[in-house]
């Protein structure tokens, strides 16, 4: 894979470390200097945020796949920090690669504070709380900070964010990839829901679905399915 991934992926994990002890992005007066946190490069599509409870870490993990999909101008238009760009117009709206890049640490430093913070539901990753903690950040002008940081950092060492691939009439179609205790949530007469994935099929999810007065399994068509757990 491309050196140039790596050194994006980089300087991704360098932005984080340094956002997570900079005290001006300390949410609800809860300061993060006892945390013991990591961020790490990927070599797959998978970026996420990780609480390990055995011995209280937290990491955040950038695949270097997802930012070779990032920079594909066709694949792009499919992962959540592009849709949360265009629905909520962070940065007035612009979805250029280090917008969604940028937005791509202000996503998963989001659920650090939530999962720091313990205002993570099982079934509810994406909740109100987790967008307070984003817009805040946005609000703020930290993602644009980020973003700026990102520009200087990849500029310093030659790597151009530009598209790799020109783009076609119609965007590719990218099948989704999900995974047992995936959580995903899915759409149904106008209600979402969310759920955990207990059985993958080839066209469909069975999805295990909580509620207050008990558990149900829906049969959910994968591209009707959103992952909760990338973005």
């Amino acid at each position: 894979m491309s050196d140039k991934y790596s050194k994006i992926a980089t300087v991704l994990c360098e932005i984080t470390d340094q956002l997570v002890i900079d005290p001006a992005v300390n949410f609800n007066n809860r300061s993060l200097d006892d945390i013991n946190f990591s961020s790490r490069m990927g070599s797959g599509h998978a970026t996420y945020c990780k609480h390990d409870v055995r011995n209280n870490t937290y990491s955040i993990t950038y695949g270097k796949k997802m930012i070779q999909s990032k920079l594909d101008e066709n694949k792009i238009v499919n992962w959540l920090t592009w849709r949360e760009i265009s629905r909520y117009n962070y940065f007035s709206g612009d979805t250029s690669i280090a917008s969604v890049l940028a937005h791509t640490i202000c996503h998963e430093f989001s659920h650090l504070l939530q999962q720091y913070n313990k205002w993570h539901i099982k079934g509810s990753v994406h909740n109100k709380k987790f967008y307070h903690i984003l817009n805040h950040l946005h609000q703020t002008g930290v993602a644009q900070n980020i973003k700026d940081q990102l520009l200087e950092q990849c500029d310093n060492l030659s790597v151009a964010l530009e598209f790799e691939t020109l783009k076609s009439e119609k965007p590719l179609v990218i099948e989704k990839q999900f995974s047992i205790n995936d959580e995903i949530c899915f759409s149904h007469k106008n209600k979402t829901y969310n759920g955990r994935v207990i059985k993958v099929n080839k066209k469909t999810l069975i999805v295990s679905v909580a509620s207050f007065l008990r558990k149900t399994e829906w049969k959910v068509p994968k591209p009707l399915a959103l992952n909760n757990t990338q973005g």
